[in-house]
């Protein structure tokens, strides 16, 4: 009545391929280790998209400058000349 069965294992690992299966594991955790520090260097969408328009808009407002800029040379330019 106290007894408790179980079910043999079907395929009982000797201790060389339990250690080569340790091995095996330890160098696969290692592997996506490296894989997953690699995806923390790439940038989500999010990131990008923010790159992206933050760089438009520091050349739309350069590419103004440099017009506003030009456009008031010639006004200057213009303002000494008698006609």
């Amino acid at each position: 009545m106290g007894k408790k069965s179980h079910m043999p294992d079907e395929h009982p690992l000797t201790l060389r391929q339990a250690g080569h299966a340790r091995t095996d594991f330890a160098v696969i955790k290692a592997e996506l280790e490296a894989i997953h520090a690699q995806f923390t260097h790439v940038a989500s969408r999010a990131d990008l998209a923010a790159r992206f328009w933050s760089s438009a808009g520091r050349l739309l407002a350069a590419s103004l400058g440099s017009r506003r800029a030009r456009g008031s040379l010639r006004n200057s330019r213009h303002d000494g000349v008698k006609a």
